[in-house]
């Protein structure tokens, strides 16, 4: 089933030219000789509702959400060694979202210090019949470029995406009801120096999160017509909106950015919660950052100061632009103008790229850390494996995601492969030197790659 229907991303920060900016201002864009604008803000109206907003995306802000009760339960010890993690039926992740889970209060499980607005301010307002199976990969099989239950890759004897979510977390809820955990440290911290919570969390990351917004929502492939980009520019039933309008915001949503992420700095982006409209809630559905947006703030803000990046601005102009084209041209993908079509490409590549770049950065923050972690072990005998584990797991559960991209630049010949042999299934427990010297290759590879600066690559 493999289909390469993206020709392969470049390592440049947005190929674009825009007259729009993220700025205090609405600019313009020109396409086939028409200026339309481009707005700072996520704001879009509905071509079929006056006055109404024609952007919606809250099953991908439910999913996000659901990947952090999950997290949290993971890191419940009394929550994640019930026996119903070790079973076929994971809550959280499989079937719909009721009972008890559906109770819980989504200002709780965020941990947000507003309240979150009545309409969403139960798991079960906010997802409905949602969880998280659904669009995992491997499940979602019209538009996964491989097939995930057989071709998964980066971990030895794994070829099943979802099955080793399932070892995951049976592994941390057996270790948590057993006791069998590293000794002085966290139920979810093995001996064999894998936090399990962090492993887990970033792996549903990138296998439902940025599978779904790179190979569905933002996908132009002729085999799936119907979807991504290819969707229908017509009023979806009666909603606000067209189907090709709202596809392109459920990529946005995955994305995970505030709709008034342009007007906040990096360091407040990388926390990610503002009463943006100051009603006293955080509406998750567009005052909430969640994952790779929050990472690329911090990327930015973290980067050298002889070689600044901005993924922040790079991603967000482009999600606005895309979806400032879509709604300008009015009409469906095979139906715009040769300029149009590639203007929304050009901008769909542009999001693309700068958010795998972003994680790709945080990649090789993490390849700093565990660095950082087993120098720290070798000169101090009290240190524990908590903070090797840690990180670690988020450089380990962040690099198996780039393979769910089909674009992605580490998909092509065996870089992903020779990536994920350095990186290997668990971490040295030492300051073993042929380890650290198969980390700084994999650093150099993610370097090569996208581009980076051997001055980021340092100070990341």
């Amino acid at each position: 089933m493999t289909r390469r229907h993206l020709a392969p991303l470049a390592a440049g920060l947005g190929s674009l030219a825009l007259l729009a900016a993220c700025s205090d201002t609405d600019g313009t864009i020109a396409v086939s000789g028409d200026e339309f604008m481009v707005p700072t803000t996520y704001s879009f109206e509905s071509q079929f509702e006056a006055g109404a907003s024609s952007v919606s995306y809250q099953g991908q802000v439910c999913r996000q959400t659901l990947i952090i009760a999950l997290d949290n339960a993971v890191r419940d010890a009394s929550e994640i060694s019930s026996s119903e993690y070790r079973g076929s039926s994971v809550p959280y992740f499989d079937d719909t979202i009721a009972g008890d889970i559906a109770a819980q209060n989504t200002q709780t499980v965020l941990g947000t210090t507003l309240p979150v607005p009545e309409a969403v301010d139960t798991l079960g307002e906010l997802c409905g019949t949602k969880h998280l199976k659904e669009k995992f990969a491997g499940n979602d099989t019209v538009t996964d470029w491989k097939d995930w239950n057989t071709e998964f890759q980066g971990v030895s004897g794994q070829s099943n995406a979802e099955a080793f979510l399932r070892d995951l977390i049976t592994a941390v809820s057996n270790q948590a009801e057993q006791g069998t955990n590293a000794p002085g440290e966290p139920h979810y911290v093995s001996t064999t120096g894998i936090d399990y919570a962090q492993y887990i969390q970033k792996f549903l990351l990138g296998a439902v999160v940025f599978a779904q917004g790179t190979d569905d929502y933002l996908d132009n492939d002729p085999a799936t017509p119907g979807k991504g980009l290819l969707a229908s520019a017509e009023q979806a039933g009666s909603n606000p909106y067209s189907a090709l309008e709202h596809q392109w915001d459920e990529g946005f949503g995955y994305f995970g950015a505030a709709r008034r992420y342009a007007d906040r700095s990096d360091d407040v982006n990388r926390d990610g919660v503002v009463d943006d409209n100051n009603d006293g809630f955080i509406d998750v559905r567009s005052e909430h950052n969640f994952g790779a947006s929050t990472n690329a703030a911090k990327r930015d803000v973290g980067a050298d100061p002889s070689s600044p990046t901005d993924f922040t601005t790079a991603a967000f102009e482009a999600f606005l632009t895309g979806r400032a084209v879509i709604t300008a041209a009015g009409v469906g993908f095979d139906d715009m103008s040769s300029d149009q079509q590639a203007a929304l490409l050009t901008a769909r590549d542009d999001a693309v790229s700068t958010w795998e770049q972003a994680i790709a950065a945080t990649i090789v923050h993490y390849i700093n850390d565990v660095l950082d972690a087993m120098a720290e072990r070798d000169t101090n005998a009290s240190a524990g494996l908590a903070d090797l584990a840690k990180a670690w797991a988020e450089m380990k559960g962040f690099a198996l995601g780039l393979q769910f991209n089909p674009a992605s630049p580490m998909n092509v010949g065996s870089r992903f492969a020779d990536l994920h042999a350095l990186l290997d299934d668990q971490p040295a427990l030492t300051n073993d030197p042929t380890y650290r010297q198969d980390l700084l290759e994999a650093r150099a590879l993610i370097g090569t790659t996208y581009g980076f600066s051997q001055a980021n690559l340092e100070a990341w």
